[in-house]
């Protein structure tokens, strides 16, 4: 099958009618789960930022609540899966303040969890990783937004 250019999709897109429009969302959003989380996302969260970053926060304690800490290599594996989950929503919106927002609470949880990770260099280069993304991230904020969580990375 061959996969047309963003631009020729546009130019069909603008020639359909609102039904069409309106099936070919449907269908989008039966095919896979991504999409019908972009599409929820789109419809109900896109104007309240703050809201979807609460529920993404409630999903991700949800996560941390099941965190084999006894175990380092269980508790690595879904500390990945925890962040993996985070940024499969987060690359829905564009904000950016969210992003910030939603690692800086991943890596308070993390450091919450008290494993002993100073022996495995796994569960350290998630912490390391972590705060480079956090430091990346807040290096594109607004100044005063930069102070902001600057003060909140520095009390972690």
């Amino acid at each position: 099958m061959i996969n047309n250019s963003l631009k020729t999709i546009r130019e069909e897109i603008s020639h359909l009618s609102k039904n069409e429009l309106e099936e070919i969302c449907i269908q989008l959003a039966k095919f896979k789960k991504e999409n019908k989380e972009f599409l929820s996302y789109i419809l109900f969260d896109i104007n309240n930022e703050e809201n979807f970053a609460s529920q993404l926060e409630i999903e991700l304690q949800s996560l941390f609540s099941e965190v084999n800490i006894k175990s380092a290599y269980y508790a690595k594996k879904q500390i990945r899966k925890i962040i993996k989950t985070a940024a499969r929503y987060l690359k829905y919106t564009k904000v950016k303040e969210t992003h910030v927002r939603l690692y800086i609470y991943i890596l308070k949880e993390f450091k919450a969890l008290n494993i002993s990770y100073s022996a495995n260099s796994a569960l350290q280069k998630i912490e390391i990783n972590l705060k480079n993304k956090i430091c990346n991230l807040i290096e594109g904020l607004h100044e005063d937004l930069q102070y902001d969580y600057k003060q909140l990375f520095k009390d972690l």
